[in-house]
């Protein structure tokens, strides 16, 4: 379900982002992910099994893992997200998406 998300969230950014769609602007990749596993499974296990996957892979790549986009900083996510409506348009969370992509296909 991981790479399938991954591949979602991409197309829904490749498409503008558009409102009211699956994914929120707003929001980082953590609720987003969520967001996409309660439609595609109700049940709470896959959910915390892949919510897992992906805060290891930010563990692996950052410090923080609560916000590993915005230099650890709380504000920083508030002003990007709530203020702006721009998670979806952090170049180092982008990033993340595209690498994470290329590792699954590539069989890493």
């Amino acid at each position: 379900m991981y790479l399938e998300f991954l591949k979602a969230y991409r197309a829904w950014l490749d498409d503008d982002a558009p409102e009211g769609d699956l994914f929120v602007r707003w929001a980082g990749l953590c609720l987003n992910l969520k967001l996409y596993a309660e439609q595609e499974t109700g049940d709470d296990d896959v959910i915390q099994d892949v919510l897992s996957n992906l805060r290891g892979r930010l563990a692996y790549f950052h410090d923080d893992t609560d916000f590993p986009f915005n230099r650890g900083d709380r504000a920083h996510y508030d002003t990007e997200g709530v203020q702006l409506e721009e998670c979806h348009l952090n170049p180092d969370r982008i990033a993340f998406v595209k690498a994470e992509i290329k590792r699954l296909e590539n069989g890493l």
